[in-house]
């Protein structure tokens, strides 16, 4: 999920649910165990050895299988059990849980991209026992009748266990969702190669220059082509990202972006023109003095720079138009400047 979660983050939920699934079921084959109810007794004598084998396919790495055998084993589980003792325990109850667990372990399997549950399936098999075993219970009585007071407890354990299942997988699902939409949100305003913010970004930031009468400058990097074309296009990225890195370090206080190619776009707010024109310098001097390459052959570059304050009025394309016409301004004057 980008990852949201591991591999071995789901490892780990896995083990946590096969733990508690396994003490479920001790638990059980003490209280059917005590109770006389012999046959369920056994299928829990099968359920812990279940679980037990579980950990190894959760140690192979074979979650498809642990979540299909996993809620295969609880449907048979609590079908049987509602049947041997009655609707009113309220052992039915749990697979409206794990029909929740399916769709989120489905989930959780397509984000890692490893084979993954189909949960509608699951839940549909899940909805027909559930409805079945409400029908067979209305006519056939079942064959051994549990304690009245323990009734009532089982049904107050299975709903908070129905209920805590849902809420920590739907509350799991809500936070990756939000955690999702915000990490795309800065993937789609965040530049891969320097890990400047983008032109998407400037939409949002540029308004707010606006309002404060701030200024505004593009920088183009002098006879970029030249370099891609002598010492090729990896060298370029070097460059792009050593470029960005000395703007982060030169001019902290503005704004930077990357705004495509070896262009760069930064905002800010300045007392006076001639404050944002001095520090627009000294980020084109920091540059000009940068040794690129190798130390026994380096490479000098040089930056040019279209200054433009805002003037109360213009629109934010309006805006970006004029420091993008006195760059190349600049660039048609010589290179290596701030025009403004």
């Amino acid at each position: 999920m980008n990852q949201f979660m591991t591999v071995r983050q789901e490892k780990l939920l896995s083990w946590t649910i096969t733990a508690l699934f396994l003490l479920i079921h001790i638990l059980l084959l003490v209280m059917f165990s005590v109770c006389g109810v012999k046959p369920m007794a056994w299928f829990n004598v099968f359920s812990i050895a279940f679980y037990i084998g579980m950990t190894y396919a959760i140690h192979r790495e074979w979650f498809r299988f642990f979540v299909d055998a996993t809620y295969i084993e609880v449907l048979l589980h609590m079908t049987l059990a509602a049947l041997f003792t009655g609707w009113e325990n309220g052992f039915q109850i749990t697979l409206i849980g794990m029909s929740v667990l399916a769709f989120f372990a489905e989930f959780l399997g397509r984000s890692l991209k490893m084979p993954f549950v189909r949960a509608v399936p699951l839940c549909v098999v899940g909805a027909l026992s559930y409805l079945g075993c409400f029908i067979a219970c209305f006519y056939v009585k079942p064959s051994y009748i549990l304690p009245k007071n323990l009734s009532n407890w089982l049904q107050i354990g299975w709903g908070i266990v129905t209920f805590s299942i849902n809420i920590a997988a739907l509350s799991a699902f809500t936070m990756i969702t939000f955690h999702a939409d915000q990490l795309l949100s800065r993937q789609a305003g965040t530049d891969n190669l320097t890990g400047l913010p983008n032109r998407y970004y400037v939409n949002h930031a540029g308004q707010e220059y606006m309002h404060k009468g701030g200024w505004l400058a593009m920088m183009d990097i002098d006879d970029f082509k030249q370099i891609n074309d002598t010492y090729g296009h990896n060298f370029g990225d070097e460059v792009l990202v050593t470029i960005a890195d000395l703007m982060r370090q030169n001019a902290s206080e503005a704004a930077i972006c990357r705004w495509g190619g070896e262009e760069f776009l930064l905002m800010g707010n300045a007392e006076t023109t001639l404050d944002a024109q001095v520090l627009l310098d000294n980020v084109r001097h920091a540059i000009e003095q940068h040794r690129f390459g190798p130390d026994e052959n380096p490479v000098f570059l040089t930056v040019t720079l279209g200054l433009a304050p805002y003037d109360g009025e213009t629109e934010l394309t309006d805006w970006i138009s004029l420091a993008d016409k006195k760059l190349y301004l600049g660039k048609r004057s010589g290179k290596n400047q701030v025009v403004q």
